[in-house]
């Protein structure tokens, strides 16, 4: 008995030795192995799995956030388009239960508007465009009566006042443009080369009478168009002006000549009128002054300068005068 209790002992201490099978038990050594391998392989295939699931379920989730977003744009779009389409329908609705001639009104004040900037802005203005089309106004009335017909399945509703409105403005417009266009043709027959010589001398006798003491003033215009009439009263950068002054004053020195010259040509500066050319003269007892200017930059000369361009002739005495204008053969011939 003590023989087998050892023999016992030594075989369940080999095989508890640190809680693993020893060599003492070789039948169990295989089944354990088998049993862990057979777990690791469960164990790994089963996280594989988890891993396939969740990749899975991450392109679900994908997917279903680009399906709700596309039908969250979808909605979206829809609800613009209702509600373009409940605007649309709610303006043309208007427009057919104020009836045929409200729409047109609109447009009619709209067209009339452009055409009448377009003749009040334009270099050339033709005021007759009005007039010329005004018919315009009439096709939209008929556009607007066919399309409420159709839309309203033959029942035809007229807005009376709004059609009056209609054919005040059409005629108002016209007859201004009428107006208008008489008023610009007789300026254009006006505004010859004349007229404008006789205003820039009336406005000259007006600026210069108390400036300089002047004898004849002559103006000369040319408004090189041609034969043509001006649409205005204002010169252009093509239109020339000549101004001929005779001055009645007693110079003693060119220089006083020239002094009185650029009193003259300041002052048709300030009135604003382009003179393109001057010819100042004077002529006295002893004296004859001489002086012509060309162009913008001789006008703009100080008197010192002007002097130098004086032509000035200078007579000693009338006897001296009448023996230079006499022919020697006549006094031979005495």
């Amino acid at each position: 008995m003590e023989v087998e209790n050892e023999k016992l002992v030594d075989t369940t201490s080999e095989e508890s030795v640190g809680g693993a099978v020893t060599a003492n038990n070789p039948v169990d050594i295989p089944q354990v192995t088998d049993e862990a391998r057979a777990f690791a392989e469960k164990s790994a295939e089963m996280e594989k799995q988890q891993a396939e699931l969740r990749e899975q379920d991450q392109k679900l989730l994908e997917a279903l956030d680009n399906v709700l977003e596309r039908r969250e744009k979808q909605n979206h779009s829809a609800v613009n388009q209702t509600r373009e389409a409940t605007k649309i329908r709610s303006f043309s609705g208007t427009a057919v239960n104020r009836g045929v001639g409200f729409l047109s009104l609109g447009l009619i004040l709209v067209f009339m508007g452009i055409v009448t900037l377009i003749c009040l802005f334009s270099q050339t203005p033709n005021f007759l465009l009005p007039l010329k089309l005004s018919p315009i106004c009439a096709i939209l009335v008929g556009i607007e009566l066919l399309a409420h017909m159709v839309t309203t399945r033959g029942k035809i509703r007229v807005n009376i006042p709004c059609l009056i409105i209609s054919a005040l403005i059409v005629a108002g417009s016209c007859t201004m443009s009428v107006l208008l266009n008489k008023n610009y043709t007789k300026q254009e027959v006006l505004y010859d080369n004349r007229s404008i010589a006789s205003e820039i001398y009336e406005l000259s006798y007006v600026n210069l009478k108390d400036i300089a003491d002047i004898e004849t003033l002559k103006i000369d215009v040319d408004l090189n168009l041609d034969g043509m009439g001006k649409y205005n009263g204002t010169l252009s950068a093509d239109d020339y002006v000549t101004v001929s002054v005779a001055l009645a004053g007693v110079y003693d020195s060119p220089k006083l000549f020239a002094a009185e010259c650029k009193k003259i040509i300041d002052s048709y500066k300030k009135m604003g009128i382009n003179v393109s050319y001057y010819n100042f003269s004077n002529d006295s007892m002893f004296n004859s002054f001489r002086l012509n200017i060309e162009g913008k930059y001789a006008q703009d000369f100080s008197i010192d300068r002007l002097e130098e361009r004086v032509n000035y002739i200078y007579i000693e005495s009338n006897e001296f005068a009448l023996t230079d204008l006499t022919d020697p053969d006549d006094e031979e011939s005495d």
